[in-house]
């Protein structure tokens, strides 16, 4: 494949490697997510705003955010080689998105639309070259800053996600579906598979120990991310109890926030699918990604959604529920392909092969 987007060789690693990575970045993700949690309260409880769980979750996910990007920083320059896509063509089309999305705001600013939900550019009025150099360099900041953070939140999912699913599946294989005790329905729970399936065995695979970029499953992934990130914030943005502590400002500027974190929905039952995993009977296999997959978006209900929206109505204008979600969506659709990129170039090719591998030793253990 020529063009811009060449696959590269990936050069081998050991599994191991990974794993001993992973043992580090879970340990400090837990250890990190606990001091956050008894900061967040502590400030909330100290800071002498009124307390109220938006601005404790705002504040939770704010340090949360400073300690992926760090990580993601780290992690990125850890990964140079991994990925399919030249690091050089990429940024120079980040660079020119960026300069068209500048131009964008600009004009927009100009036209008196208010834009400045979180972390945009303000309009000087001394010159438009100005303005548009000062909101070309934000913009380009903030698409660091989320980039970073993305590259740290998929790490460490991978690494959760290479910890447990081998293990995972290996259960599910050695699993008497006839036991109904409390572990066997969780994991039938969790992969959807009906009781009237007798599992033999799981099987894995085959993959390719490299795989091209995979194009064919961007739009797929695009969609499911979008799924998760329309639905999870609705829950902050057409809260009752949110809208009435907090600025519409806020509440976006929290949606946003954690939307860096939502779209690591779609990886449990992505990864699943990609390793090709399946409860083998007698009559026809049963695909577990696919039973993973029903289980987590059945997860959260939209009738909720509906009732939240009615409720918010009470409060607030539609005009001012289509402000926020115009704005927000905006930002999400960004997040969602940086998510996809980030994944599927860096991540995604290790983690099928490593899963397989260890799925293996594990069978029987």
């Amino acid at each position: 494949m020529m063009g811009l987007f060449t696959p590269r060789e990936i050069p081998a690693e050991a599994t191991e490697a990974r794993i001993a990575l992973d043992r580090g970045l879970i340990k400090a993700f837990y250890l990190v997510l606990t001091v956050s949690v008894l900061f967040s309260f502590i400030y909330v409880a100290s800071s002498g705003k009124t307390p109220s769980m938006a601005l404790f979750l705002d504040v939770l996910v704010h340090t949360l955010m400073v300690f992926f990007f760090f990580l993601g920083a780290y992690l990125y320059a850890k990964r140079l080689d991994r990925g399919y896509i030249r690091n050089a063509s990429t940024w120079l089309v980040v660079a020119a998105l960026v300069l068209v999305a500048a131009l964008g705001s600009v004009l927009l600013l100009k036209m008196g639309l208010d834009l400045r939900y979180y972390m945009q550019p303000e309009v000087t009025g001394e010159s438009f070259l100005v303005d548009l150099m000062a909101a070309y360099a934000v913009i380009f900041a903030t698409f660091i800053w989320a980039f970073m953070i993305s590259f740290g939140v998929i790490g460490v999912s991978c690494a959760l996600l290479r910890r447990d699913i081998p293990r995972l599946l290996a259960y599910v294989g050695r699993m008497d579906t006839q036991d109904h005790s409390f572990k066997n329905k969780l994991a039938m729970g969790t992969f959807s598979i009906p009781s009237i399936i007798d599992v033999h065995r799981v099987e894995v695979g085959p993959v390719p120990a490299r795989q091209d970029f995979p194009y064919d499953k961007l739009r797929q992934n695009f969609l499911f991310i979008m799924y998760f990130a329309v639905l999870i914030p609705s829950y902050v943005l057409l809260n009752p109890l949110f809208l009435s502590q907090t600025e519409t400002v806020d509440l976006v500027s929290l949606a946003i926030g954690a939307s860096l974190f939502i779209p690591v929905a779609i990886f449990p039952f992505s990864i699943v699918i990609d390793t090709n995993a399946r409860a083998v009977n007698p009559c026809r296999d049963f695909h577990l990604g696919r039973g993973f997959r029903k289980t987590v978006m059945g997860f959260l209900g939209w009738g909720t959604l509906v009732l939240l929206f009615i409720l918010a109505l009470q409060i607030t204008t539609l005009m001012d529920i289509a402000s926020m979600y115009f704005f927000y969506l905006l930002v999400a659709v960004c997040i969602a392909m940086v998510y996809i990129f980030i994944y599927y170039n860096f991540f995604q090719n290790d983690l099928v092969n490593d899963i397989v591998e260890r799925f293996q030793s594990f069978k029987g253990v």
